[in-house]
């Protein structure tokens, strides 16, 4: 895979800003000016699909801290939801907040109701619950895609995942191995 320099989303990452758990704004691009990104965008807290990739990623965590490579996430709801989301799932790295969705926006990232309770979304839920997740409540916005990005050093876009429909992940193999594509 060609690692992409990511001149298109630029302009507006420069001045894109997110917060952290204690509502503190910050720029997005800060995460990982001097160090490479795995970066998760959730859908809403409450979602089954969130949990699942939240769970998949703990899963990975720790092969990417040994290759020094930071994961975060992030979400739509608020700060209350987001540390009962992290309670409730052990979450092992990150998260930050974006319930404008400007950053989700800026990413390119899908909104829709048809992308939520299509045909593909409502399979992929079955799927989830006969592996154990269970939908909460509402805790973000409800009809916002989510997508994982790993970004490298240089401003390079080395792996990018844009969730088509809700429960659409990208396999975490494909995400790993994206840091040592030449």
């Amino acid at each position: 895979m060609k690692h992409m320099v990511y001149s298109d989303l630029l302009p507006k990452l420069s001045s894109q800003m997110v917060q952290n758990l204690s509502g503190k704004e910050f720029k997005l691009e800060s995460l990982w000016e001097s160090r490479r990104i795995v970066l998760c965008f959730l859908r809403h807290f409450g979602w089954m699909f969130a949990r699942q990739q939240a769970a998949a990623l703990n899963e990975i965590k720790s092969h990417l801290d040994l290759a020094d490579i930071y994961l975060a996430a992030i979400g739509s709801g608020n700060q209350e939801q987001a540390k009962d989301f992290i309670d409730k799932l052990s979450f092992e790295y990150d998260l930050f907040l974006n319930p404008d969705l400007s950053a989700y926006k800026t990413f390119k990232l899908k909104r829709a109701i048809v992308r939520t309770l299509g045909p593909p979304s409502l399979a992929k839920g079955v799927k989830a619950i006969k592996k154990g997740f269970r939908q909460g409540s509402s805790a973000g916005d409800l009809w916002q895609q989510g997508g994982i990005f790993v970004l490298g050093l240089g401003r390079q876009l080395l792996f990018q995942h844009r969730n088509r429909f809700a429960g659409d992940h990208a396999g975490l193999n494909t995400v790993i191995r994206a840091f040592d594509a030449p």
